[in-house]
């Protein structure tokens, strides 16, 4: 799915890992989970962040090019 993207994706996980992570998290009934542990430290730390910050941050930021032009 990223394959053809024009800009790095970070964090990028191999899709058999994911799989056995995503099965071990139902497995346990789990009922939010974040893969890989990276992008939940992201979020955890865009959580907190003052909403005015955060927006102060993100409005300001180009948008990333898609692969099919969008």
């Amino acid at each position: 799915m990223t394959a053809h993207n024009p800009y790095p994706m970070l964090f990028l996980m191999d899709t058999d890992r994911f799989a056995v992570k995503v099965a071990a998290a139902i497995a346990r009934k789990m009922r939010y989970a974040t893969f890989p542990w990276q992008m939940r430290i992201v979020g955890m730390l865009l959580h907190v962040l003052p909403r005015w910050l955060y927006n102060f941050a993100f409005e300001r930021a180009p948008p990333q090019a898609r692969a099919d032009g969008q």
